[in-house]
């Protein structure tokens, strides 16, 4: 088994109900992700490394957001990360990285989720899960996302906004 580096940016898949303000929001944490590796990672949990990012709604990433992300997985020592990220714009960062992939034999899963973990567990649980089983098995390099059951490079994937999953080009 090969470690996996997680690293957060938030997005729907750690959003929390503001029961003062009524909005759905981002927590400055990893209090999800962190109980969501010792319930069901608790096997592998040794293997897992967290490294925190940025914590936005993906929406409001911007291009240096991006770089940023690049910047760190280059100087990353692992060859298989998991990025959590949100779902509306997973592709932009994923194709920003892919040179950086590419060029250092890396393989990267991006994982999000349609609706928030702490009101449905189900979708971000199972494709974290997908994410690191794949990553576990996979043989080669390349940029990926794992939605809905689903796990693509990121060229084969879309977001099908009309009926709110992500859907094979190929």
């Amino acid at each position: 088994m090969d470690e996996v580096l997680i690293i957060t940016c938030g997005g729907t898949f750690s959003k929390v109900y503001n029961p003062i303000d009524g909005q759905m929001t981002v927590p400055k944490n990893n209090e999800i992700l962190q109980r969501i590796i010792k319930t069901y990672f608790k096997f592998n949990i040794n293997l897992i490394d967290i490294q925190e990012f940025i914590y936005k709604d993906s929406l409001d990433m911007d291009d240096n957001d991006r770089k940023s992300l690049k910047n760190i997985i280059g100087r990353s020592e692992y060859q298989k990360i998991i990025i959590i990220h949100g779902t509306d714009t997973i592709h932009l960062s994923a194709q920003e990285i892919e040179d950086i992939a590419k060029e250092k034999n890396l393989s990267i899963v991006f994982v999000g989720a349609m609706e928030p973990i702490s009101i449905n567990p189900i979708e971000g649980c199972m494709n974290l899960g997908c994410a690191y089983g794949f990553l576990q098995a996979l043989q080669t390099s390349g940029v990926f996302i794992s939605m809905n059951g689903i796990i693509k490079n990121v060229q084969e994937i879309v977001k099908n906004r009309e009926l709110g999953y992500f859907k094979c080009l190929k």
